[in-house]
């Protein structure tokens, strides 16, 4: 499992998936997405909260003890996916909805939605509608936001999402964040177009909805 010290390991991760769909960027590019990704403004900023993570714990290794967050290997591959499906119908920027449709192919998302009866098909083709209707779900910037760069980056929504779940499974005690924290993340975010596709089909945020 990684955490936020394996953020260039994570970012180059990245760049060979990008470049497995011939879609190529930089090194400081794809370490500025990983930093979004944490919720951090910037690359120097996580870069300087690694460095001190370091220093403090340099004769212990702090990792799975109580309170650490480590991203599940499948939910790497699921934000990974989602970028390649901004970049793949040519946005500048990630969304919720994006990230909600790549969730429909992760196993701990996939398994709670089957869990509650819903018609993943039914609902991956109403998230497709909504993403290829360059449907904007955050005020500050939408999947075709003009003054983004050529790279798909998380939206502010994306970001505010993946954040959550870490400070939620933080608060409860650390651990691995999974598709399934992320998928309750979504639906506590009511005001993006992501939520409203869950509450249509029957997911609420709220306990009920949190992974076990």
């Amino acid at each position: 499992m990684r955490d936020y010290r394996d953020a260039k390991a994570m970012a180059r991760t990245l760049r060979e998936t990008l470049a497995a769909k011939h879609h190529k960027i930089t090194v400081g590019e794809s370490l500025e997405i990983i930093a979004r990704l944490f919720g951090v403004a910037d690359w120097n900023t996580l870069s300087a909260v690694i460095k001190n993570s370091e220093r403090v714990g340099n004769s212990t290794d702090a990792r799975g003890r109580g309170g650490g967050v480590q991203f599940a290997s499948t939910t790497e591959q699921a934000l990974h996916r989602a970028l390649r499906i901004a970049s793949d119908r040519g946005h500048s920027q990630a969304t919720a909805e994006h990230l909600l449709l790549s969730l429909t192919k992760d196993p701990d998302a996939s398994a709670i939605l089957k869990a509650q009866a819903i018609n993943l098909s039914a609902m991956t083709e109403q998230i497709s509608r909504s993403i290829e209707a360059g449907t904007r779900s955050d005020s500050r910037g939408g999947a075709n936001d003009p003054t983004a760069g050529p790279d798909p980056v998380p939206s502010p929504t994306f970001q505010r999402v993946v954040q959550r779940a870490i400070l939620d499974l933080h608060a409860t005690g650390g651990g691995s964040v999974t598709g399934a924290h992320l998928l309750t993340a979504i639906s506590s975010n009511e005001d993006s177009i992501a939520a409203r596709i869950l509450r249509e089909h029957g997911i609420e945020a709220g306990p009920g909805s949190r992974p076990g």
